[in-house]
């Protein structure tokens, strides 16, 4: 299911821009930046965050830091099988 919520997130998060700016994408790429933290599959994973990573791209994050934690997490998964 999370791979579902995660997808769903980011057309939320886009959509949510395009009619209230980029603050209205911020939530939803929070949300799936969550949920993607969540997944326990390293190949499924990996799959969702570099989706998650081109959100982020769009939709930096309230906090600083959100993409580099994204590329951070990726790099460990790509050590693991």
């Amino acid at each position: 299911m999370l791979p579902y919520v995660i997808d769903g997130e980011g057309t939320y998060a886009r959509n949510r821009a395009a009619s209230r700016g980029l603050a209205g994408g911020q939530g939803a790429s929070g949300r799936a930046h969550h949920q993607c933290g969540r997944v326990g599959d390293a190949a499924r994973a990996r799959e969702l965050g570099a989706a998650l990573a081109d959100l982020r791209l769009s939709f930096p994050g309230r906090r600083e830091g959100a993409l580099d934690h994204v590329q951070q997490h990726l790099r460990q998964l790509q050590t693991q099988t």
